[in-house]
């Protein structure tokens, strides 16, 4: 049973989206966070330092929990630099909806990365090897005009899969460019491909936003410092 009070400017109430709360993979901290920010003003600063001093979790933790809604495309950040080229403090965007949609499975949202697989045979819980770590990991292909990047069939497929082909090779076409002309190499490109779009997405987001409320208009964005 839930027993609800009258809304009024006594009991002030949020509206948030039912589909967020609903994310069976996204932890309750999460959940809470996300919701407690979305209760906040569009121009509403949130530092992390004010978190810790009206939430019982520690910094380090708050920043765990903040990692979890980037991964869920629920927050976004930017790393400003001073005239020096020293990094400021992070910059953290909160969006309503997640912003990496076409990145969730079927099911609607995205499960534990790399959880590993159990099995209960004879009622033992038994840990699945994977081949990350092995000494035979899939062959990789490379991508690319110049082939600095370097994708495993399942990368390559699951990138498909997200983001279509025209938009997949556009990007690896980009990075490849990229890594060639600054000397640079990535651990995991497909997370560096996931990365690079979802910034793109972020940008376009707030300039559509911003044609749309209007030059001195709060944009409906919350910034995390």
């Amino acid at each position: 049973m839930i027993i609800r009070t009258s809304h009024n400017k006594d009991n002030p109430y949020v509206i948030l989206n039912k589909k967020v709360l609903e994310i069976p993979d996204l932890s309750l901290k999460a959940k809470g966070l996300w919701a407690y920010l979305m209760s906040k003003p569009d121009n509403w600063t949130v530092r992390v330092s004010h978190l810790q001093k009206c939430m019982k979790e520690k910094r380090d933790a708050l920043r765990s929990i903040i990692n979890e809604l980037i991964r869920f495309g629920l927050c976004s950040f930017e790393q400003p630099k001073d005239e020096e080229g020293k990094f400021l403090q992070r910059e953290y965007v909160i969006y309503e909806e997640p912003i990496l949609k076409k990145c969730l499975p079927k099911t609607g949202f995205p499960g534990p990365v790399n959880a590993p697989l159990l099995s209960t045979e004879n009622n033992k819980e038994k840990e699945i090897p994977s081949n990350e770590g092995t000494k035979n990991p899939p062959p990789k292909k490379k991508f690319g005009e110049y082939g600095v990047v370097k994708l495993t069939d399942s990368q390559y497929r699951k990138a498909l899969e997200t983001y279509g082909e025209a938009k997949t090779h556009e990007y690896l076409q980009r990075m490849d460019y990229y890594c060639q002309s600054h000397g640079k190499k990535y651990k995991d490109y497909l997370a560096t491909l996931h990365n690079w779009i979802a910034k793109d997405t972020s940008k376009t987001i707030e300039k559509q936003t911003k044609k749309k409320t209007g030059k001195g208009m709060i944009c409906p964005q919350k910034k995390i410092q």
